[in-house]
């Protein structure tokens, strides 16, 4: 019974630890996506305000994506605006 009970204590703490790297993958990604397109945007604008930095990580996966996407069709910090809102 004890042995049960220890393997079913281990399968969860290895669930766990496979859930937490899973996570650790996404926020990875996203937190690489937000970096990449700050530099994308100042790049093509000059200079971006602390306000879009902030609306850019405030943002989900899906809008950064969207965001990459449409970069060329990026001419002022109000077209980002159009994209992430």
């Amino acid at each position: 019974m004890c042995r049960s009970l220890d393997e079913l204590k281990q399968r969860g703490i290895q669930e766990g630890e496979i859930r937490g790297i899973e996570k650790g993958k996404i926020l990875g990604i996203q937190e690489g996506l937000t970096k990449t397109l700050i530099q994308l945007v100042t790049s093509k604008l000059g200079h971006i305000s602390k306000e879009l930095v902030l609306e850019i990580k405030k943002s989900d996966e899906n809008k950064l994506n969207e965001l990459i996407i449409r970069i060329f069709d990026v001419n002022n910090e109000e077209d980002i605006y159009k994209i992430l809102n």
